[in-house]
């Protein structure tokens, strides 16, 4: 389904995944770890700075994270779709994106 798009996330990103590899690793799951960090070190992905005020009415006006709301705000900004399999992130991108 991405095959041949362009990946963009927020700079937050950088830090959600290290978030989840330590969780990880105080699992126990230290080669899914390391597989995990070098297959995202390799990942072609845009990183962008997000309009903080945006982020903060998205997550506002829709319920969700404010780190959900700045995958949202990229999305709006970029006018592109999301990818994401969170049922609530999605359910907003659904009425943000379609009302643009």
């Amino acid at each position: 389904m991405l095959t041949g798009k362009s990946l963009h996330a927020p700079n937050l990103i950088d830090h959600e995944i290290i978030s989840v590899a330590v969780k990880k690793s105080a699992a126990k799951a230290h080669n899914l770890v390391r597989r995990g960090l070098d297959g995202f070190r390799k990942l072609r992905l845009a990183r962008h700075s997000i309009d903080h005020q945006a982020q903060f009415e998205l997550a506002l006006s829709h319920n969700i994270s404010a780190c959900d709301a700045a995958y949202l705000q990229l999305a709006v900004s970029l006018n592109a779709p999301l990818a994401t399999y969170d049922r609530v992130l999605a359910a907003a991108a659904k009425a943000v994106l379609a009302s643009r």
